[in-house]
């Protein structure tokens, strides 16, 4: 996870807190980490996102993913060690919470990273849903993270999109 620098003024993390995650599974896991990641937050078949990654088709750099997302109105806001620690005192607050979608690269293996989502205490990656303990942290350091942000994940927003008169 990379160290950052302290700002000023902290970011208000309580603006990237859902209500409501609903993650896309796809049966098949034949496209990577990132095509897959990519899927299961936006919906969009991971074959067709696959196909958009023109630099390498198994490498996804955190400027692809990021830039995936902003087109799908999604917000990505990095989160660095100083994010995590910018506060006064001797106390850590918690920034982050069990409301908040953390997009994640992991390092999984010699030289291989990957990318998961941790929401909830459940750790998604390639479709498949795992228990999030402080363990995966030691077992698969974190290289990079990001909370993400979509508004129709807030209750309010579901909601009047659903209703409104056409």
């Amino acid at each position: 996870m990379e160290t950052g620098f302290y700002k000023k003024r902290p970011i208000d993390w309580s603006k990237f807190e859902i209500d409501v995650f609903v993650p896309h599974l796809f049966s098949k896991d034949l496209n990577g980490c990132g095509a897959n990641v990519l899927a299961t937050l936006t919906g969009v078949p991971p074959d067709n996102i696959h196909n958009t990654n023109r630099q390498n088709e198994n490498h996804w750099n955190d400027s692809f993913i990021i830039r995936f997302l902003k087109n799908r109105g999604f917000q990505v806001q990095h989160f660095t060690k100083c994010d995590a620690t910018n506060t006064t005192g001797i106390y850590i607050s918690d920034y982050i919470t069990n409301n908040h979608v953390l997009l994640c690269s992991q390092l999984q293996a010699k030289n291989t990273a990957s990318w998961v989502i941790i929401h909830n205490k459940i750790l998604y990656h390639n479709f498949e849903l795992s228990s999030f303990t402080g363990l995966t942290l030691v077992n698969a350091p974190m290289l990079n993270c990001y909370v993400i942000f979509h508004p129709n994940w807030k209750i309010k927003n579901c909601v009047d999109e659903k209703y409104k008169k056409k």
